[in-house]
């Protein structure tokens, strides 16, 4: 008997078995644990099919072909254990980095080993050492899986490497203008996507908000000038990237000044009240006259003009302004309710003589200076400017009148009342009788005077003395 053979466990071996002498032949061989008979062979040599488990030596134990022969030489049987494979790990990576597998490997070097991803296999040949470090870089998570091992034997392969491929994050700072009040903040929002929780970082001067856990993400800032804002870097388990910019302007703080001072009206007039403004409009504004508040929405022009209607004197003031923002207000008006005036002219008659004149006299109240219009009942005239009441001003009529007030004003228009009527007296005359009496010493003698006009009438006489020379 003769060979020597390396087999895998679980395959057979072939011996050689060189006869002699006749066919048929019958023998015997033995592995080392047990003797085993082979009858009527009648090939030679002779193929001696062996399937060990283990290494054996094979012997022959005796031969016959009708006699007993002698036997020699030994076949021996080398059995490779199956080699082994287990592959194990995982991990979770960023798109674009590998990752790394163990595949822990039995029996004899060199192995060659296929592994899959799910979607395509792959051989790695004359691998000499065991561990063995399995490199892969997927772009998704991947599940990879031996298919097989062999180091010229067939074995059996195990275990699998995940590799979790986190996506890249990116965080989207939603851009536009933001327009905000001093002393007051601006919301910005941040969207993001990949796998929280996220750790940005933010410009006009670096900060850091950590560990966010939801998106979209909103912060306020306060700048107390204007500023632009935006992302400077991302990560969460992988390093992102970054877009967007948000502008956020401080808007001025409106101002609203009433022009002060003090205004006259008269009753049921109204005044004008002017008010400045700075900011940006349209303003809306609250005043005061000091017992109720009025507004005035969206005032789009400055200075703005009102009117206001007091009954009584009033003080006027601001109260509040905002237009985008809360403003300050300043600024008082006095608006003061002249009294209407009067001019009363004394009632009664007067009697005057032809080319006489008459006193009339005009009671005034009310803030001089007075104008005042007049009628005689044909025509109109006015006296202006009259500073002092009562006033007294002479009329010279030519025939008997009735006086009396058509207007007046002052810085008001007034009422009016009274007449006063001024005759003319008709020219009195006085006629002596004339003609000659005579009478006796120490007698009298009746004089007659016939008058016209209106008695009682004074008249003046005088006597002339006569001289009779005889």
């Amino acid at each position: 008997i003769s060979g020597a053979q390396t087999i895998c466990n679980g395959t057979g071996a072939a011996l050689q078995v060189n006869f002699t002498g006749n066919a048929p032949w019958g023998f015997q061989y033995n592995d080392g644990v047990s003797t085993t008979p082979v009858n009527g062979v009648t090939a030679n040599p002779y193929t001696l099919s062996v399937s060990p488990t283990v290494n054996r030596t094979y012997t022959l134990v005796s031969v016959l072909s009708g006699c007993s022969g002698s036997v020699s030489g030994s076949g021996t049987v080398s059995v490779r254990p199956a080699p082994g494979a287990s592959l194990s790990g995982g991990s979770t990576v960023c798109a674009g980095q590998g990752s790394q597998g163990t595949i822990t490997l039995t029996g004899q070097s060199p192995w060659n080993i296929t592994y899959s991803d799910g979607v395509t296999s792959t051989n790695v040949n004359g691998i000499n050492t065991s561990p063995y470090v399995l490199n892969v870089s997927p772009s998704v998570t991947t599940t990879y899986q031996l298919l097989s091992v062999n180091n010229g034997c067939a074995g059996s392969v195990g275990g699998n490497l995940v590799v979790q491929v986190n996506p890249t994050p990116t965080a989207t700072l939603t851009s536009g203008n933001a327009n905000i009040c001093a002393n007051t903040s601006s919301q910005l929002t941040i969207n993001f996507t990949g796998n929280g929780p996220w750790n940005v970082n933010y410009t006009v001067s670096t900060s850091s908000i950590n560990n966010i856990s939801t998106s979209p993400y909103v912060f306020a800032v306060s700048p107390t000038v204007n500023r632009t804002y935006s992302l400077t870097s991302l990560n969460d388990a992988c390093t992102g990237t970054v877009s967007g910019t948000r502008s956020v302007t401080i808007l001025p703080t409106p101002t609203s000044t009433l022009s002060s001072g003090n205004a006259n009206i008269c009753a049921n007039g109204n005044s004008q009240l002017t008010i400045n403004f700075t900011g940006n409009g349209p303003w809306n504004v609250n005043y005061t006259d000091g017992v109720s508040t009025s507004s005035i929405n969206n005032i789009s022009s400055s200075p703005y003009v009102f009117a206001v209607s007091p009954t009584v004197s009033r003080t006027y003031s601001l109260t509040s302004l905002n237009d985008a923002c809360t403003g300050t207000v300043s600024g008082t008006r006095s608006v003061t309710i002249l009294p209407t005036p009067t001019a009363t002219l004394s009632s009664g008659n007067a009697n005057i003589c032809a080319n006489g004149s008459s006193q009339l006299t005009v009671n005034f109240t009310g803030n001089g200076p007075w104008n005042v219009n007049y009628t005689d009942g044909v025509s109109t005239s006015t006296i202006n400017n009259i500073s002092t009441s009562p006033y007294v001003f002479s009329v010279s009529p030519s025939v008997s009148r009735t006086y009396s007030l058509t207007s007046l004003n002052d810085a008001c228009t007034g009422t009016v009342s009274g007449t006063r009527s001024v005759t003319i007296l008709p020219t009195p005359t006085a006629t002596l009788t004339s003609g000659n009496a005579n009478i006796c010493a120490n007698t009298s003698s009746q004089l007659t005077i016939n008058f016209t006009g209106n008695g009682p009438w004074n008249v003046n006489y005088t006597q002339y003395h006569q001289q009779h020379l005889n």
